[in-house]
């Protein structure tokens, strides 16, 4: 599928709890953001992350959007925005 697209969203939630009580995104989802973002650099790779969600190191320095625990939908607009941006819808 990353061979046909052009753009891509990562949803990171807080999925998996680690033995210091923080909750983390699934390792598969870590794996395909850095996939993703080598593959179409970080302006067409945006990750969307929970609150709650304690961001992966190689995150640092990356711009990504956050969302209320079990709320995507708030931030709708700023994907469009997004979207606008890199000319994916007018």
């Amino acid at each position: 599928m990353l061979d046909r697209c052009t753009f891509a969203f990562l949803v990171m939630t807080a999925e998996d709890e680690h033995t210091d009580s923080t909750l983390h995104a699934r390792e598969n989802v870590v794996h395909e953001t850095g996939r993703a973002q080598q593959k179409l650099g970080s302006k067409r790779a945006i990750v969307l992350l929970e609150e709650g969600c304690t961001p992966f190191s190689n995150l640092q320095g990356i711009i990504y959007i956050e969302f209320p625990k079990g709320k995507i939908r708030v931030v709708f607009e700023d994907i469009r925005e997004v979207l606008e941006r890199e000319q994916i819808i007018v």
